[in-house]
């Protein structure tokens, strides 16, 4: 979002690389929800082959950061 303010703020920059600059941006976050998507799969597949919940990871991780403390 700053780029496209900082490209907006310039008197030469035309609209077209302002849309342009947008549209990379909006591919990008698909892209990165798609990959965000596959790694949430991938934990529900570890998850179900080790029979565990997310709860009981999250408890898990929870009380080994606190004997860390």
């Amino acid at each position: 979002m700053d780029e496209v303010f900082e490209m907006a703020s310039e008197p030469n920059t035309s609209i077209w690389e302002i849309d342009s600059q947008i549209n990379r941006k909006k591919m990008e976050v698909i892209k990165l929800d798609k990959k965000i998507a596959e790694k949430q799969e991938d934990l529900k597949k570890i998850l179900e082959r080790y029979g565990l919940t997310v709860d009981e990871l999250e408890d898990y991780r929870l009380s080994r950061m606190s004997k860390e403390k």
